[in-house]
């Protein structure tokens, strides 16, 4: 895990509050259209007020209340390699990449389409790095058969990744075959359920909507015990209020109504409170990944998930840049550090992408490691005790000496200090001397000696013949 996060708020205790009593207020009211029948009907035995016809559900507060009362504050996030395994609970943090792009920034600084083998790299890639926990495929290829990408996507994180990986739910087929090619990993059904090495990732259609594609994917997880994330997109100033505090109050009715059907199916099941929720570029009416005021509301989400006892997941690193270049690297930096203080147990998107996400760069992904590596640092403060604080050894060196050489700075240099791996900090000559190269050129040059060299932590023959047929039934099944 990264650290510890927590020291970073947005909304006091009061704020908070309203933001709750105002969301009960419109689940109740107002309530949430869910264009799934099934869902409908599990809401309507629990207790919510259903308009079948209409597809709408509301909620009692006393419901709403009930049902958050009964999700785990805590998730253990399985992954392959055991070692990799994440805890998602209270305020400790941990990263993943970016995901779902559709195009790659190629080493010549071209953007081209994403393709199977690119899906595979960035699983080689990510399971090198230091800083980033989660073993996600980062593109989406556009080269597979048409309604078959998602399985290569699973292919390539079971096979080439030994960390915790998501699910595909985007409808009932997607989400069933993301289950499939889980129990092969762990063993079968009952063995993923006690070990969930993926969840789901649900995204409501802002206002107020749940897709009949999320919400099969939401039933299918459910059903079977596996975590769900509901992480809304509300877009402030065009699908929710440009208000933060009214877009807050919409986006959280988003979420604690998908906990809802989630509880419906499966009480008890975990869920993960999420957010991809950020503000409209007024000028152009496009969403702003990178703005402060998506930070902002990132950070603000935490808190609420913190106030209703969820594990939490969040979303920064993002940035509209279409390169490599100062804009990209304020807006991932800022978003990554802000968001990183308040808390999130899991934050997606912290390395790899542009444009929106719509675009991965391997350079990128190195350079972002070595900057979650610094958030990373910081986040574990200044520890001070009688060891730290060298008393002793200030005295016993004295004016004018020097520290290089004492077995105190050998015991503690590595913890104390984060020490770089692409970060340049020779002398301009000996900068000069070394080829002269800038941050892209060293991260180009490590990822292409990772994806040289790398081999990850290999399944079993058998168990890859498995994956391969699974992969090709999903193909016939698209032909």
């Amino acid at each position: 895990m990264a650290g510890e996060g927590g020291i970073l708020n947005m909304l006091n205790q009061e704020q908070i509050k309203a933001i709750h009593q105002t969301t009960l207020e419109l689940l109740e009211n107002t309530g949430v259209v869910i264009q799934e029948e099934t869902a409908l009907s599990l809401l309507h035995e629990v207790g919510a007020k259903v308009d079948f016809g209409g597809q709408r559900a509301r909620f009692p507060a006393c419901l709403m209340e009930k049902l958050i009362c009964q999700v785990p504050d805590h998730v253990t996030w399985y992954a392959r390699d055991p070692k990799k395994t994440v805890q998602l609970e209270g305020t400790k943090v941990c990263f993943g990449p970016a995901a779902g792009a559709v195009n790659v920034l190629d080493s010549n600084g071209k953007r081209r389409p994403a393709t199977i083998q690119d899906a595979y790299d960035f699983c080689r890639l990510v399971d090198t790095l230091d800083f980033v926990e989660e073993g996600h495929c980062v593109v989406y290829p556009t080269d597979a058969i048409p309604g078959s990408a998602h399985a290569h996507m699973l292919a390539a994180m079971a096979k080439f990744s030994s960390k915790p990986f998501r699910g595909r739910p985007r409808g009932r087929e997607e989400a069933t075959d993301s289950i499939r090619m889980a129990e092969l990993l762990v063993g079968g059904r009952d063995a993923l359920k006690q070990r969930p090495i993926i969840f789901a990732n649900i995204n409501p259609v802002s206002p107020l909507q749940h897709a009949r594609e999320m919400v099969e994917g939401t039933l299918e997880f459910a059903r079977r015990g596996l975590p769900v994330c509901f992480s809304p997109q509300v877009q402030a100033g065009t699908t929710g209020p440009v208000t933060l505090a009214g877009t807050l109050a919409q986006h959280n009715a988003e979420v604690l109504s998908g906990l809802a059907i989630a509880q419906a199916a499966n009480p008890g099941v975990p869920v993960i409170y999420g957010c991809v929720t950020s503000v409209s570029d007024m000028r152009t009416g496009g969403f702003a990944y990178g703005a402060v005021e998506g930070a902002m509301l990132n950070v603000a989400s935490v808190q609420l998930a913190r106030y209703y006892h969820l594990p939490s997941r969040a979303t920064s690193g993002f940035t509209e840049s279409k390169m490599l270049d100062y804009q990209c690297a304020l807006e991932s930096m800022m978003t990554n550090v802000m968001v990183c203080m308040a808390g999130p147990n899991y934050i997606q998107g912290a390395a790899g992408g542009l444009e929106s996400s719509l675009t991965a760069s391997y350079e990128k992904m190195v350079i972002d490691d070595e900057a979650l590596g610094m958030i990373a640092r910081a986040m574990r403060g200044i520890s001070v005790n009688e060891d730290s604080l060298a008393s002793d050894l200030i005295a016993k060196v004295g004016p004018g000496g020097h520290y290089l050489a004492e077995g105190h700075t050998r015991t503690h240099f590595r913890r104390e200090i984060f020490i770089p791996k692409l970060i340049d900090r020779l002398s301009y000559e000996a900068w000069k001397a070394a080829g002269a190269k800038d941050m892209v050129e060293r991260a180009r040059e490590k990822a292409r000696s990772i994806l040289a060299h790398h081999q990850p932590q290999m399944i079993e023959p058998a168990l890859a013949l498995e994956i391969d047929q699974l992969v090709a039934e999903v193909e016939a099944r698209h032909r």
